[in-house]
This record gives structure tokens, sequence and C-alpha cells, in this order.
């Protein structure tokens, strides 16, 4: 092997046109003591610099030996080899420059005469605050859209011939093995992930072992949050740096922009806040292509991540344009192309306005075919345009299709998102990785799904995660980017490693604590149950006992640190959520739920005015006062009375209310929308064995909207006949709703002694909070413990009773 004198540099002899020939093994450290040297440019890209300080932390952690940072040129210490990093002279003495590789691309190559780590990287010069960020500042942590792969060929070399793993966020996940003498294969490896973009999750996570505190949506919040420098560098480690790619709602800012000037451009003409353009508009068409080219006449490294000119603008990214309506499926009638209601899909997507929305999206993306060829438009297939358009797409289309739906290989989500395979160029996928109940440890379903998303060609992915608790989510996120990266990644293995490496001698009885955690998901996960049925069964008392009796063993064989403080962040941040939430939901599926017996009444004639003033109120069945949705009395009365007759069930509400000049009343028209103006719901199901009901809401305007659930998509659910009213009084408001059986019952009506699930809610926002859930806004007969209306096995009971 050769040796490099104290004068002679590297790019010296590389000038002499010495080759890297291949060893048997090159030996870094050697008890202790360093017997290689970092090197990198003299101008080195960020990403060479970041590699460089990575590089020499590890194998510091690792042997206690320091490698010296020194640029190309400098004289090397008497016999060290050479690790470059990043392109410099000396590498393209020796043929490897970074705008070679391809975008994401790095090279691990271990020869004789040095180790050269290098790839694609950023043309982004400039320093590298190791110590205090990890990274540099304006470091973008929810859209690292960076080209680093000279920062990527370190963490290959440090995790493939040196045993690194970063678990988890902050020190406590990173396993660094210990060794005095570090001794390396030759190798020569040059790879890429296989997909272009990748982000899970958003970036920010809690400290690990704090458990942080569930809000009304089941998701964890925290107020101790891991370092800006760890979060930072673990986003790196993760490889999530990636191609620009982005998509949202992207026309949230056309009623300020355009509902003055022009109210024919919105539903109905009537502009609000959220109301949506007409899609079909052709001035909307031309203001859309208009903002679409603003945004391309801008140079790249301007909207890298997107560019603060509109709302589409802020939320595209690089040569991707992003375009989808509002979150409501509000887009009025006459509808060019119409809407396709007998396309009502399988599950929460469907294609009733496929044809309306992408005849949009076709036509924005046709307009740049002409002037940016190389531009894209991106956009989603979600709710009512999940499924394709009958018409075929151009090639500048990107469609990211929302996974909410499932991932069984012959279920309705796999088969749309093969259908949107075969008509868009490129494709990609939004996941939704929410546990509203018992936790979603799922490590085994993850890789089989990502490997048919490789094999179909799918481009990329964006994974929502809900829990941004660390010690929660951690395997699974782990497991999740590597096979983003990784082709044909074997779950099994992973965690064979994982439990190894991360547990040392507690490896068999972790292996045995996550499994049953794991099992636990298994047998909720496929199920129609609502969050406290999924604690009850997932943290029952049996499976508890053997979670805990893995625990306490794992904590008596492994003692010393790091296991021993890796078990004791276990311990907070889940096995003590696990405990707690379990005993709660436990009580939760133990309390009864309301019951009423509705009273029958002679041939109801009342007048639908909201004015509780017909005979039929006087004989109705009460509803004691209203709670919120965590079954706490709330600062104001809410109650409801119900009876009903041969023909019609009746509900009138009485809702107390101080603030009534604060009332939020946006909508008089009937729509889903009209959920967030002062508002009342009914949930009502007719047959507690099957998954459908009937949801019924009364606004404060008096517009009402329906919907029968689980039978029917919005748009093609039937017009149930249903009357509401609102009486607006001094000091609150109440509300008539008539319901007929003729619809929901098929003609038919009830018989004394059946038995409905029914819930009957109010939506209050007359008054002002700082509180993301303040559970003030939302007030109920049954509290489903939960933010949810819709959780069906927390819906009361009402009994059809006889005449009074």
């Amino acid at each position: 092997m050769k040796t490099w004198g104290r004068n002679l540099t590297l790019t010296a002899l590389a000038a002499l046109g010495l080759n890297l020939h291949l060893a048997q093994a090159v030996t870094l450290v050697e008890e202790g003591v360093a017997k290689a040297a970092i090197v990198i440019d003299a101008n080195p890209t960020r990403s060479a610099r970041l590699g460089a300080l990575e590089l020499q932390s590890h194998l510091r952690q690792m042997t206690g030996a320091e490698l010296p940072i020194l640029t190309d040129g400098e004289p090397l210490p008497e016999g060290a080899i050479p690790i470059l990093v990043g392109e410099s002279a000396s590498t393209r003495v020796l043929g490897h420059t970074s705008h070679r590789f391809k975008p994401q691309e790095s090279l691990v190559s271990i020869g004789e005469e040095a180790i050269v780590l290098i790839g694609r990287d950023d043309l982004d010069y400039g320093d590298v605050d190791y110590e205090k960020l990890g990274t540099w500042q304006g470091f973008a942590i929810y859209n690292p859209f960076y080209r680093v792969g000279s920062l990527y060929a370190v963490y290959d070399f440090l995790e493939t011939e040196c045993g690194v793993r970063w678990y988890m966020v902050s020190d406590l996940g990173t396993v660094v093995p210990r060794r005095p003498t570090l001794t390396v294969e030759a190798v020569e490896r040059q790879q890429a992930p296989w997909t272009r973009y990748r982000v899970v999750g958003s970036g920010g996570w809690g400290r690990p072992g704090d458990p942080g505190e569930i809000d009304m949506a089941g998701v964890n919040r925290y107020k101790q949050w891991s370092s800006p420098r760890d979060t930072s560098l673990f986003v790196l480690r993760s490889r999530k740096a990636c191609e620009p790619y982005n998509v949202n709602h992207s026309v949230t800012d056309y009623f300020k922009r355009f509902g003055e000037t022009h109210p024919d451009w919105f539903v109905r003409g009537k502009p609000g806040p959220d109301v949506q353009p007409r899609f079909d508009h052709p001035e909307v068409i031309a203001q859309v292509a208009a903002d679409a080219v603003e945004y391309f006449k801008l140079p790249f490294s301007a909207r890298r991540r997107g560019a603060d000119i509109h709302s589409a603008a802020r939320i595209s990214a690089g040569d991707y344009f992003a375009m989808y309506p509002l979150d409501n499926r509000d887009y009025g009638d006459d509808l060019q192309p119409p809407a396709q209601p007998e396309r009502s899909g399988d599950g929460f997507g469907n294609g009733v306005y496929s044809d309306y929305i992408f005849a949009w999206v076709k036509a924005v993306a046709e307009n740049l075919l002409g002037v940016y060829p190389d531009a894209y438009v991106s956009t989603i297939a979600y709710a009512g345009t999940f499924e394709p358009p009958t018409f075929a797409m151009p090639s500048n289309v990107a469609v990211t299709v929302a996974m909410a739906d499932g991932w069984a290989a012959d279920g309705y989500g796999m088969k749309v998102l093969h259908e949107w395979r075969r008509k868009v160029s490129q494709l990609y996928t939004w996941e939704y990785h929410y546990a509203r109940g018992y936790p979603a440890i799922r490590p085994h379903r993850i890789t089989p799904y990502i490997d048919t998303l490789r094999a179909m060609g799918v481009d990329g992915m964006f994974m929502e995660i809900g829990d941004t608790n660390p010690i929660v989510s951690h395997l699974d996120y782990y497991i999740t980017m590597k096979a983003l990266c990784e082709p044909e990644l074997d779950a099994e293995a992973v965690i064979e490693e994982y439990c190894r490496l991360f547990y040392g001698p507690a490896e068999a009885p972790m292996r045995t604590f996550w499994q049953l955690i794991e099992e636990g998901y298994e047998e909720v996960s496929d199920k129609q149950l609502g969050p406290s049925h999924q604690w009850a069964i997932g943290a029952s008392e049996t499976r508890l006992a053997k979670i805990q009796a893995a625990l306490a063993q794992a904590e008596q064989v492994a003692t010393e640190d790091p296991y021993s403080s890796r078990l004791a962040a276990i311990r907070s941040g889940m096995f003590e959520r696990l405990v707690e939430q379990g005993a709660f939901h436990a009580k939760v599926v133990s309390t009864p739920l309301p019951h009423l017996e509705i009273p029958r009444v002679a041939a109801a004639a009342i007048k639908v005015d909201g004015i509780l003033d017909e005979p039929v109120w006087q004989q109705a069945a009460a509803t004691p006062p209203f709670v919120t949705m965590l079954n706490e009395t709330p600062a104001v009365a809410t109650s409801a009375k119900l009876a009903w007759d041969e023909r019609n069930l009746y509900i009138a509400f009485i809702c107390e209310e101080p603030n009534m000049g604060e009332l939020r009343q946006e909508y008089t028209d009937s729509t889903s929308m009209i959920c967030v103006d002062d508002s009342l719901e009914v949930n009502l199901d007719m047959d507690p064995e099957s998954p459908d009901y009937v949801q019924i809401m009364l606004n404060v305007n008096s517009a009402t909207w329906t919907w029968w659930r689980k039978k029917y998509s919005p748009q093609t659910s039937p017009e149930l006949g249903v009357q509401g009213v609102v009486h607006r009084l001094e000091n609150g408001w109440s509300g008539e709703i008539v319901v007929p059986f003729a619809v929901i019952l098929a003609g038919q009506s009830p018989k004394p002694g059946d038995t409905w699930g029914l819930n009957v809610m109010r939506n209050r926002y007359a008054f002002s909070t700082k509180k993301r859930f303040d559970p003030e806004h939302w007030h109920c007969w049954s509290p489903p413990y939960s933010w949810s209306w819709h959780i069906k096995d927390r819906f009361g009971r009402v009994t059809f009773g006889g005449e009074r």
C-alpha cells in the first residue's frame, strides 16, 4: 500500500496520474490513532462541508480519534490515507465531478490510495454552523429540497462500512459502535434513492421520552421539542433531502384577490373565503394560467421552495406549479364538464367531479406546454376527484393520489392508483399515517406496500404523521424512509438489526415488546371502531400485562447506558402512554351510552319556523343539557327535544347564546360548509348494526344540508325531504328539524320499541379563542371523547315509544 509523505499533497500525487486501486482493506484508525485525514475543496459545497464534519464527528465517537479536516492542497499527515469528501481538484483528476452524477446519486469508492465520497451537490457554497444548528442558517426542515449527494455518500459510508444507525431524532436515537481500530474493506458503490421525492412527517419531533398531551384530534402535542440541530440533522440522516415537488389547495387567495372585482368567478356569484371559484369559467382558467406563467418566469433558485407572489406559487416547488381547489366539495351546479353522480366510488374518494376539475388542470397544463415545455402542473386526486378523468391528460401533469382508501392490493384505493399510473407521466402518493386511536405501529405492512409503489413506477411519497412522538413513531418512520430509498427492503431483517443494535442485551424482550404492540394495532386496524374501542382492545389489560413484563425484563438485563436511557424513554414515551390512554378509554367504553325514549304523538301539525310553540314540543322527550366532546360542562346551555308520529321524527334545539352579535353566519345555501357557521347537527343511525347513517346540518341562517353517509357519496345522496328553520331570540336561538320517514325507511315508519343510534350536536363559534381545539366550540348529547362527531359506537340510543 502506498503511503503519503508529509510534504506530498494529494493533488500533486493525482497530478502524477496515479489511479485508485482497490485494496483488500484500509485502516483509518488504529488503536485510537488516526491513520487518515478528511480532505475537502478549498471552497466546498455545503453538502461536502457538512459531510466532512459529520464524518469527523462520528468517527471520533466511534474510535476516539480525531481525523483532521484539510483543504485540497494542504499536506497530509505522514502515512495518512485521504478521505475525499465532495468534488475537489483531486477528485477531478481522478475523474469524479459532482455534475456527472444523477440527482441524489452518490459514490463510495474505497481504494488503495484514497477513499472517495462524492455525489451530486447543489452549487451551494457557504458556512455550516455544525455545533449550534447542525446545518446552516435558513435550512428548510419542512421542504428539504436539496441535492446533497456527497453528504449522502458520507452517510452511506458510515452506515455500511462503520455500522452507524440513526433510528430516532437526537443522540439518544443514534447507534455508534465503539471500536479503537477501524478497518474498511475495498468497495466501489454508486447508488441513488429510487424515489425522487420523499417527505414523511412534518420535520418537527417532540423530545424523546416526553409523552406529550393528546388533544381532541387524537394527536400528541408537545411543550418540549427536539432541538433545531437534532431535527435538521435527522432530516438529512433520514435521506429526506430530495427533489423539489409540492401540491396543495392553491386558490385560497382568490376570494381576496378577485372577490370584489369578479364575483361571477365564484360559485353562485357569492364570493367568500370558503367559496370555490368556478373552475369552468374561461376567465378563471386564464387567470390561473397567468399565475403559472408568472411563477415560471422566476429563476429556479427563486422557486425551489415556492415563491411569495400568490397562494399557488407559495405551495408550488421548483418545476411544479400547484393546482387544486379549496378543501370542500361545493362546486355549485351546471358544471362543464358536468358532475358524474354515477362515479360514486367505494369509500372516502370517488370520481364525481374528476372530469370537471381535471378539465381545468388540463387547460392550464396545455397552456404551459408551448411556453415552458419542461414545467409541470402538480395536482391531487382526492375526495370527489379521486378517480381519473375520462379523458387523456397532458404529458406535463403530475398527480398526487391521496391514499385514504387503504393499501389492500385488491382494494378500491390501489385499483384507482393503478388507473392513475396509466394516465399521467409522474405519479406520487399522499399517505395518511394518523393514529386517532391506538398507535399505528405497522412495520410489516409498510415494506410490501412501498415495494408495490416502486414496481408500479410511483415517483415519490408525502406521508402525514399525526403523532410526532419519536418514541411512538420512530420505528415505522425509519423503515418507511429506508424503504423509499432502498428497493426490496427486508422489514424483518431491519427489525432484527434494530432490536440488536438499539437495545443490546435487551434485544429479545424488546422484540417481544414491539411485537405485542404491533399485534394490538393489527387487531383493531381493519375494523370500524372509534378511538376508545381501539384503545380498549389494543391496550387491553391482558396485552398490557405482557408488554409490561417484556419491558421489565429488558430493564433488568440492560442497566447501563446507552441502553438504559433508551429503555427509560421507551417507558415514559410509549408504555406509560399505553397505560394512561388504555385506562381512560376503557372507562369511556364502559360508560353507558345515553338513552332516551321518544314519545309518539298524534299526527303533529307544526309550522316549521323555529318557534317551539306547538303542542308537540310540550309532549316531547328532552335531553339533559349538552356536554362538550370530552363530557365537560360548557359555558352555555344547549338541549334538544324529540318526538315522532307515523310520518316524521321531530327534533328541536334550544341554544343559549350571550353573544348573538358574534354569530358566525357565512352560508345561506345548502352546502357541507354550513358546519363552520353556528349550527346544529344530527347523526341518525337507523340500523346500529350497519355502517351507514344519515347526517343532517342546520345553520343559523336556516340553511340545511343532508348526507346519507356510507351508503351514498355526498353528490348521490338522495333528497331526504328534511325541513329545518332557526328562530333568533334575544339571548339565544332555537331550531326545528323535521325528518320524514318516507325516504330513510322506504315509506315505512318505526315500530314502538325500535332503537336507533342518535347524536344531536351544536357547533358554537360566537366567541373568540386561541386554542387549537377549544372544547367550547362543540356541544353534544352523547360525548365521543374525540374531535369527531362521526364515531358510531359513541352515538346515544333512542327508543321509539308509545303515545303519551
